[in-house]
């Protein structure tokens, strides 16, 4: 099974370890998305960038910003 994982960062950039979740890993990449993951503790959410309008895609960044 291939999915997608990902990196936990502390607030410092440094790197503690990566997440695999199912649902979060079946978001699609795009270059401009519209929702980030976001990490507060062992707690993952989607946050939104801006609004999302019903029936649009939710896409995220896979690549670090």
């Amino acid at each position: 099974m291939n999915v997608n994982t990902f990196r936990i960062a502390r607030p410092d950039g440094e790197e503690v370890g990566l997440c695999f979740d199912p649902l979060l890993s079946m978001a699609n990449h795009s270059c401009v998305p519209n929702a980030c993951i976001q990490f507060e503790g062992r707690r993952a959410s989607v946050r939104a960038l801006r609004r999302i309008e019903q029936g649009e895609e939710v896409t995220i960044s896979y690549i670090g910003g």
